[in-house]
């Protein structure tokens, strides 16, 4: 690892930017027009990690801004994970990125978890497609199965009262395959947490950024020739944490 080496989401590096509504927001379906910044190098090499992800149109956009360059691209992933994003997902098959190129080396053995419950619960679903649905947790590590939502939610929300949680925020998280899904569990966790009739923002409570906002120099909503301040920039995928709640002030931002 390099610190001094840009990184980049794949869109940025292609200078795509989201056209997103986060309550009707379709991971399968992203509209993603140009953006005014183009990141794409003249020459070095690209490591493109999680390409089993990369559908068919992201991976013509990439062999397009190579053609003509010195550049290479080192594409990494894992076929048996995560599929390209495609709104027609029952026809996706392995990511191009994977399959297309001519010259590659493929690794035989699985040992990414430290702990050996998740390890061997990770390689089965690997190979069947299925979980094995046998429980192998032991001193809270490993494998845990629900045969409720309510069950599962009762754990969650425990866990989230808990101290250990208090002192690392980071320690509980809920994944779901759908936005769909992370707005039903967030809901019924805050319910949970809060009440029916909380405030939208408490103290201590755990946010993520689903875009990048800086705050403008200026009162007005225009926002043409407006500098950027430099000043709270809020970023998508990091979390936040709400230390105050004040009295509510209208800003402007640029998305």
């Amino acid at each position: 690892k390099n610190p001094s080496e840009p990184l980049l989401t794949l869109h940025q590096l292609l200078g795509l930017k989201p056209e997103v509504n986060l309550e009707e927001f379709d991971a399968k379906d992203v509209k993603f027009a140009s953006g005014e910044i183009d990141a794409f190098p003249s020459a070095g090499t690209i490591i493109i990690d999680e390409s089993s992800m990369i559908n068919s149109q992201l991976y013509e956009a990439i062999l397009e801004k190579l053609n003509g360059t010195p550049v290479k691209v080192l594409f990494l992933g894992d076929a048996a994970q995560l599929q390209p994003v495609d709104k027609n997902a029952k026809n996706v098959k392995d990511s191009p990125a994977l399959t297309e190129p001519k010259h590659k080396a493929e690794l035989s053995k699985v040992e990414r978890a430290k702990n050996p419950e998740l390890l061997g619960e990770s390689v089965a679903v690997r190979e069947s497609g299925k979980f094995t649905n046998q429980q192998n947790h032991n001193d809270n590590n490993g494998i845990q199965f629900f045969n409720s939502q309510d069950s599962f939610l009762n754990k969650a929300v425990e866990a989230f009262k808990s101290k250990a949680f208090k002192k690392n925020p980071l320690l509980v998280r809920i994944v779901a395959a759908t936005n769909a899904r992370v707005l039903n569990w967030n809901r019924a966790v805050r319910l949970a947490l809060y009440g029916k009739d909380a405030p939208a923002f408490v103290e201590g409570k755990l946010l993520m950024g689903y875009g990048r906002f800086t705050k403008l120099k200026g009162k007005t909503g225009n926002r043409t020739g407006e500098k950027n301040t430099g000043l709270s920039t809020s970023a998508n995928g990091v979390d936040y944490i709400v230390t105050k709640v004040g009295k509510e002030t209208t800003d402007y931002w640029a998305g």
